[in-house]
């Protein structure tokens, strides 16, 4: 169950000023000891903002493609809906890789697309995306 933070700034009082020892007043509060421990520290460390609820998830994703790549990839899929889908993610590569890097390779297969990993997921979306967008059109 989730607490707000004025109960658990209560329930941190009512440990605090219990006659009981904590654990005991802990199993009558139905609270487990880990996560009072949890809170506690967070209040000593940030005072009763700490306890405020946070977000679980996490505010980043560490793959995730920029949405004006994106849009690139979307925009190219349309124009060229010609090209099949691992095509279409070998030309969106090679278009947009770093001048020094050398092309890709032909035939290029999926695995060996770049040695930039943020390209090979920009080539993972082409091909994810190009398929259905051609069967609809």
């Amino acid at each position: 169950m989730k607490y707000p933070a004025s109960e658990k700034i209560e329930i941190i009082r009512v440990v605090e000023q219990s006659h009981l020892p904590a654990r005991r007043t802990l199993e009558r509060l139905g609270i487990a000891c880990r996560t009072f421990c949890r809170w506690y520290d967070r209040y000593l460390d940030g005072g009763p903002e700490a306890l405020a609820d946070r977000p679980s998830a996490p505010s980043r994703v560490w793959n995730r493609i920029p949405s004006y790549i994106h849009d690139q990839i979307i925009e190219m899929a349309l124009e060229q809906s010609e090209l099949s889908p691992r095509e279409l993610a070998v030309r969106f590569t090679a278009l947009h890789t770093p001048n020094d890097m050398p092309p890709p390779l032909w035939p290029v297969r999926s695995s060996k697309l770049s040695p930039d990993p943020s390209l090979n997921r920009m080539a993972a979306l082409a091909l994810s995306l190009a398929r259905p967008m051609r069967d609809k059109w």
